[in-house]
């Protein structure tokens, strides 16, 4: 994902998922609560739902 600059708390972003393995589709799918951390190991936002 990509943070926009002067993003604020609760904002919405757009994020990019892949499959693991074999899967060959993600349609259906849930996005498991995931961390999305800086280089200096800050989680900046959060993401988490239907794919």
């Amino acid at each position: 994902a990509n943070l926009p600059p002067f993003a604020k708390a609760g904002a919405r972003l757009d994020v990019t998922v892949d499959a693991l393995g074999d899967a060959v589709s993600l349609r259906g799918g849930t996005l498991m609560l995931t961390l999305l951390n800086g280089p200096n190991q800050v989680v900046y936002a959060t993401a988490q739902g239907p794919i």
